[in-house]
């Protein structure tokens, strides 16, 4: 059983993934499963709402890691909005932070991949 609930909800060209739970081994593939089969599909523009998460392991790394290789590849914009305490400071440990587009809240997330 998955540790990860998912939901996701399109406008204006916009992907939004909002996520619930822990990004574990188990819930990881919850995870970049969709995400890379919908880049792969061409969408440019995906935001990823890690507001209800609170944890990611190493291997929530590995699949955010394995999204932002995927839209370099497809030339897709892809932003991390909201991420708690928690995570935010794994992110930063890990150095993904620096790498990846982390913002505070879900618009300015949704304005960064339009940029």
């Amino acid at each position: 059983m998955s540790s990860l609930k998912v939901s996701v909800l399109s406008e204006n060209g916009v992907h939004l993934f909002v996520c619930e739970g822990r990004i574990d081994i188990a819930g990881s593939a919850e995870l970049d499963a969709p995400v890379v089969r919908l880049l792969g599909e061409g969408a440019t523009r995906v935001v990823i709402d890690l507001a209800g998460v609170d944890y990611i392991s190493s291997a929530g790394l590995r699949s955010l890691l394995v999204i932002f290789k995927k839209a370099m590849v497809a030339r897709a914009r892809v932003a991390l909005a909201s991420p708690g305490a928690a995570v935010m400071e794994i992110l930063e440990l890990s150095g993904f932070k620096t790498l990846m587009n982390v913002r505070p809240d879900r618009e300015s997330a949704i304005r960064a991949t339009a940029e």
